[in-house]
């Protein structure tokens, strides 16, 4: 299976290997069939006026960072049986000092390698490697393509140092021929933001991302940034994500955003796979069986058990059986958002800060 998305993706340019490459792994196998995301550190560079990162509660937090041993015994147990491995959550990978290794210890039985990043610590040496292993995708956090707003939502970010990392590592992969890493330009919906998201587009053009994805704000307790919320202009939001797909399909750019946003409310439980297709890891080894478990107890830790045993275990059975009945369910189950984050319900919803993913 590695050796035929790799041969597939490195003799074709951007768009189309990507859908490619995408439409094939998603053909799950008995052996590969997870989608694994997993921080490797609770650390990050930066503050976001919109990420749980800049409560005084997670910047108090003592600083973790995975072992390469335990990193190791993940890849060997688990990372055969994933079809995407995401090394990287809510935090930045790239601040762990061993990262670099990791990347070579999860390439060998990776099927698609990738990770998310603000780019700012993407230098040059890692940016070599990720082409040379080759890493599949990396995802750039970024949320805006004017220099003011980008730095006024990423507190500490230069806007000029990640322009100048992305175009580096174009270059890099100009000069080694590969089509790899494909990047992706992932924003969070604001008011500050929506307007610019069809230029938004021309920008990732510009600089050859092959995707952008939108996800709308979740607002997080204790950050003040309700008013970035777009409930209150929910046909302006409508407007640009329709003008920026659009842009999108004419520039030749994979386009994912939420479904316009409505008073219609939707049954997430019905719609979801995670409990027996999806692995969240924290740098700890916990597992958690989604990226929107916020406030709750892990499922198990890898740093204790085996894979087989936790999968398996009484814990994740309890919570498919809740699942598949709607008896039992969690809270953070019954009020899901990820499967309904374009109506009022979804996105209006605080999130006290917890094990789960953020704004990224």
């Amino acid at each position: 299976m590695g050796e035929l998305w790799f041969s597939t993706a490195i003799r074709a340019k951007r768009i189309g290997p990507f859908m490619q490459v995408a439409k094939f792994l998603t053909k799950k196998s008995s052996s590969r069939f997870l989608d694994i995301r997993m921080d490797v550190t609770n650390q990050c560079n930066l503050q976001c006026e919109m990420c749980y990162f800049s409560l005084p509660e997670k910047r108090m937090e003592k600083p973790v960072f995975m072992s390469l041993e335990l990193f190791r015994k993940i890849a060997r147990d688990v990372f055969p049986k994933a079809i995407f491995t995401t090394l990287s959550c809510g935090a930045e990978s790239l601040v762990h000092p061993k990262f670099h290794s990791m990347l070579e210890i999860a390439r060998p039985v990776s099927s698609y390698l990738k990770f998310s990043t603000n780019g700012l610590l993407l230098d040059g040496k890692l940016a070599e490697l990720c082409v040379r292993l080759p890493v599949n995708e990396i995802i750039f956090s970024i949320d805006s393509p004017e220099k003011e707003t980008f730095e006024s939502i990423r507190k500490g970010a230069s806007f000029e140092k990640l322009v100048e990392n992305l175009k580096r590592l174009e270059e890099i992969k100009e000069k080694n021929n590969s089509a790899l890493p494909f990047t992706t330009f992932n924003l969070v919906l604001m008011k500050s933001n929506i307007e610019q998201l069809p230029s938004y587009v021309e920008f990732a053009k510009e600089l050859h991302a092959s995707r952008v994805a939108c996800q709308h704000l979740r607002v997080f307790a204790g950050l003040d940034i309700e008013k970035e919320s777009l409930l209150g202009c929910k046909e302006l939001a409508n407007k640009k994500i329709s003008e920026a797909r659009k842009l999108a399909k004419e520039l030749g750019i994979v386009f994912s955003a939420p479904l316009p946003l409505s008073e219609a409310e939707v049954d997430g439980i019905k719609l979801c796979d995670r409990p027996w297709t999806f692995l969240n890891l924290w740098p700890t080894g916990e597992v958690l069986p989604c990226d929107a478990w916020h406030g709750q107890e892990p499922l198990g830790d890898l740093s204790k058990n085996g894979f087989d045993e936790i999968w398996n275990g009484e814990a994740y059975e309890q919570l498919r059986e809740s699942i598949k009945t709607g008896n039992g369910l969690r809270e953070c189950c019954a009020n899901c958002r990820l499967f309904a984050e374009a109506t009022p319900k979804g996105i209006a919803k605080e999130i006290k800060y917890g094990h789960g993913q953020g704004n990224k």
